[in-house]
Order: structure tokens, then C-alpha cells, then sequence
């Protein structure tokens, strides 16, 4: 089988995309990340944030109407323009250092961030994680903070021992790995264990404040209060670090 680059996946998906994140589950996800964000920088006003893998700019929208400054970087050119239309809209595009489609591994930017964000599980997406988060140490400044999350490897392996084959199975346990996608295309998605994620985020020169499950629960007080106890049964987990 040959495997699509997430981004064409995403790419073939831009249209749709903003629907299929509409549920309980997600909504629940979009404000623990809110609230998280919050307790750890109270004033987001004139901060300068680099959004990677912005998809359709949620989240780069959501940092411009609290004030900050945003960069969005999105291979995906088709989701990408739907961004630009959403702060055209917003009227904020005056809050839009730029929009950058390309990896962030090929981005030729040498401005120093006070906020980076990996959100939407990019570091499951990308070809090469411990690459991305050394680029994520070089674009931010000192002390400055990454919120991110990613695919979680407890939950790949519950489904591929209800869905999968026995060579899914042995891929997961040699690589961390599995395909994912739809009608759409299939890309390879990497997953991670909490000890693997916090072993990669430390050897690129960040000290991690807090790695904690996303929406286990579809009350955020509950997953701010008691997330991290499940940590080996969500779908996702959810992490701040900050560049030492």
C-alpha cells in the first residue's frame, strides 16, 4: 500500500474538515486546551505566537482574538486558504504575521516566538518528530512555552487489537505506528507513550510542565482536575513544555 504525506491527505479533506470536529468529544477537547492555555499565560495580548500545522486556523483565531500576534504554518494549501478566508471574516488579518504554506522543517523564519503550538497532533503527523520539536526549540524564546498533542500509543494499541492484524500488531510494537485515514487516502500516524513524550521534548532542551489526557471527560473541570490519571486511556494526550 502506498501511503499519502498527511498533508495531501489533509489537503483532500480541507473542505469537510471543520465538520468532522464538531461533536461532544471535541468540544470538550477545544476548551480544556482553552482553559489549559489560560493557567499557564494569563494575558495573551501582544504575544507572538507560531501556530504549526494551523489547519483552518481555529486555533490561530482563537490566539488573535485574545490579542496575540500569530504566524501559521500549514502544508496543507487547501486548508490553509480556508484559514485566510476565516480572519478575513474575523477582520483580525492585522494580527497575521504571515501565512506559510510549508513544512516547518523547510521554514525560513528567524523571528523568536513566546508561544508555539503543535496542536492537532502534529508531532503524530510529521516525518521526522525529534526534528520538528529541535526547529520548535530554535524559533522560540527563552522560557518560552509549547502547548501540543499527540496520537496516543495505549490507544493505538487497544484498537489494533480490536481492529488490526497481527502485522499492524508488530508494526505498532517495532515503530509506534499504524495507518490511519478514510475514503480520502491513508497516511501513517506515529504514536506516543508519555515516557516516549517526555523523553523527546527533554532531549531538545524543554522542561515539561504537564502531559495529561485530552476530553477524557466531556466537562472540562473534570479533565483539568483529574486528567493526568488517565493518561494511558485517552485518545489523545495533551502537554506544555517550556525551552529551557
Amino acid at each position: 500500500m502506498r501511503f499519502n504525506r498527511s498533508y495531501e491527505y489533509y489537503d483532500r479533506i480541507a473542505a469537510v474538515y471543520d465538520s468532522m470536529y464538531q461533536d461532544e468529544y471535541w468540544r470538550s477537547a477545544c476548551e480544556q486546551t482553552r482553559r489549559i492555555v489560560l493557567r499557564y499565560v494569563k494575558n495573551l495580548h501582544g504575544l507572538e505566537v507560531i501556530d504549526i500545522g494551523a489547519g483552518t486556523g481555529t486555533w490561530g483565531l482563537w490566539f488573535s482574538q485574545m490579542g496575540s500576534y500569530v504566524t501559521l504554518v500549514e502544508p496543507a494549501r487547501n486548508m490553509l486558504d480556508i484559514a485566510k478566508c476565516k480572519f478575513g471574516r474575523s477582520n483580525l488579518l492585522q494580527r497575521v504575521r504571515g501565512f506559510f504554506c510549508t513544512k516547518i522543517e523547510d521554514l525560513e523564519n528567524y523571528q523568536q516566538y513566546d508561544i508555539a503550538l503543535l496542536l492537532g497532533d502534529v508531532l503524530s503527523y510529521v516525518e521526522s518528530p525529534d526534528l520538528v520539536v529541535r526547529k520548535v526549540a530554535k524559533l522560540l524564546k527563552r522560557h518560552g512555552l509549547l502547548f501540543g498533542t499527540v496520537d496516543n500509543y495505549f490507544s493505538y494499541l487497544k484498537d489494533v487489537i480490536i481492529y488490526g492484524t497481527l502485522d499492524d500488531l508488530k508494526r505498532l510494537q517495532n515503530l509506534g505506528k499504524l495507518p490511519i485515514g478514510s475514503e480520502f487516502g491513508v497516511f501513517e500516524a506515529r504514536s506516543f507513550t508519555e515516557e516516549e513524550l517526555r523523553k523527546l521534548l527533554r532531549l531538545s532542551g524543554f522542561y515539561v510542565a504537564e502531559i495529561t489526557s485530552l476530553a477524557v471527560f466531556p466537562n472540562a473541570e473534570l479533565n483539568l482536575k483529574f486528567g493526568t490519571h488517565f493518561n494511558r486511556e485517552a485518545e489523545h494526550l495533551l502537554y506544555v513544555a517550556v525551552k529551557e
